[in-house]
């Protein structure tokens, strides 16, 4: 059933629950009934996989797959094939979206022609910010790039 969601957002984790459930909650599923979550958790302790079945399962919107330490790329590829949204987000499981800025994209996102949307990331935790040009430097690499599809903007050039 492809694209039978606006948004898949896919969260990659590994013995990481608490913060997946915070980076659930941010994807905002459980108000808006155009997204879905997938989480791919990456071969957690059984604890930790025991929570996030007991936890995750009862909501409609929101799927887990199981994977053996298969690494974040191969998880992401599980991820991957799983979505049902137009459009896809990656998230690890310490990352969330912030303040529904996505949210509130969507729907000029789905309205326009773009294919690729690049966000920039905002520290959490102590971590350094991204510097303007590394983004930069990431953002002209995707618009160099061949591959990548041709009605590409970032985020801000998005909110304008």
């Amino acid at each position: 059933m492809p694209n039978s969601f606006l948004l898949t957002v896919v969260i990659i984790t590994r013995d990481n629950h608490a913060n997946v459930k915070t980076a659930i909650m941010k994807t905002g599923v459980a108000r808006r009934r155009e997204v879905e979550v997938v989480v791919v958790d990456d071969g957690s302790n059984p604890p930790v996989r025991s929570y996030l079945r007991e936890n995750l399962r009862r909501h409609p919107r929101i799927r887990i797959r199981e994977t053996n330490r298969i690494g974040p790329g191969g998880a992401r590829n599980v991820g991957l094939e799983q979505a049902r949204g137009r459009w896809l987000v990656f998230l690890d499981g310490d990352d969330w979206l912030r303040g529904g800025r996505l949210l509130s994209r969507l729907q000029r996102m789905d309205d326009t022609s773009l294919d690729v949307v690049l966000f920039d990331t905002s520290p959490r935790r102590g971590n350094p910010p991204i510097s303007v040009e590394k983004f930069e430097r990431a953002r002209l690499y995707y618009l160099r790039n061949p591959r990548t599809p041709k009605h590409t903007l970032s985020g801000q050039q998005l909110a304008q």
